[in-house]
């Protein structure tokens, strides 16, 4: 198992995943190295933005399966360096698929979008960079599947929410909560609109779906990984507010970014056997759990 973007997120929930299926794990990592240990974990170093150092990597190793999660997700950064998440989210993926053509052209490859990714087809421009790269990254996979035959599936997760350090607002808001609990700062909470809404899958549950499409037949032009409910972020604070004896204030703020949240069906997951086995409010209660220090991930 050939691993990319490895120390993030859901790379670092991947990871310990296939460890425990007994696989051998190639962990693909640009700087930090993830701070585990096993025999059958092997821990490289690579830019998969540099298409040396990728087809470097991919000829040696010449891998069997592969999960391409390396890449930008904040939105707020992608309008501050557009270019630097197009060069991440898009070369990284053309690197990588044109490095597997050449000297691995049976890998089975997983190429992750995103729930806010472009679709020319729903609007007739992106709403912000990081929409616009994630559309063209998963154009680029498409158009490598059909063009050069390469065994890529399409998969597309929801909103990810879970225990670990995240970028997303279930994370941000339960780090505030841990520290509030501490006295390390105000019970203030600042939300951007709290009608705003989204689907919540938990990161465990989307790294099971992972190892659904790569070990499985697939045939579906995109699997959407997701829950198929929509909830408010006013949901998501009366949830945490019952899991702690601070009294917060939740103070809105109406964001001047253009909102929205896509329907995702999870029909093709089911197909595959697949449904989400955590419940939306266990994923918050294990995330904030890991915020107070009391689970490890």
């Amino acid at each position: 198992m050939f691993i990319t973007g490895a120390n993030g997120y859901t790379g670092r929930h991947a990871i310990r995943h296939f460890l425990q299926k007994g696989m051998a794990v190639t962990a693909v990592v640009r700087s930090n190295f993830p701070d585990m240990k096993d025999s059958n974990l092997h821990i490289v170093k690579c830019d998969v933005t540099n298409e040396t150092e990728v087809n470097s990597l991919i000829q040696q190793i010449k891998p069997d399966y592969i999960l391409h999660l390396a890449g930008k997700s904040s939105v707020e950064e992608s309008w501050k360096s557009p270019a630097d998440n197009f060069r991440t989210n898009v070369m990284s993926t053309l690197n990588l698929l044109e490095a597997v053509r050449m000297y691995c052209p049976s890998a089975k490859i997983i190429v992750v979008g995103s729930a806010l990714q472009f679709n020319p087809q729903a609007a007739p421009v992106a709403v912000h960079p990081y929409s616009l790269s994630k559309g063209l990254q998963m154009l680029v996979a498409e158009s490598w599947k059909r063009l050069y035959g390469l065994n890529i599936v399409l998969a597309k997760p929801s909103n990810i929410i879970g225990p670990g350090f995240s970028n997303g607002i279930c994370s941000l808001v339960a780090r505030k909560i841990a520290a509030m609990e501490e006295g390390h700062v105000q019970p203030i909470l600042e939300v951007n609109d709290l009608s705003a809404r989204r689907d919540f899958i938990d990161v465990r549950d989307v790294v099971r779906a992972y190892d659904q499409l790569l070990f499985m037949d697939t045939n579906e032009e995109v699997y959407e990984i997701c829950t198929g409910i929509s909830r408010p972020l006013e949901e998501v604070m009366k949830t945490y507010q019952s899991m702690t004896d601070i009294k917060m204030t939740i103070k809105e703020q109406k964001s001047q970014q253009p909102q929205f949240s896509p329907m995702m069906d999870p029909s093709g997951m089911k197909k595959l056997n697949w449904e989400p086995a955590i419940s939306f409010e266990n994923s918050l209660h294990d995330t904030l759990q890991f915020f107070r220090g009391e689970k490890e991930v």
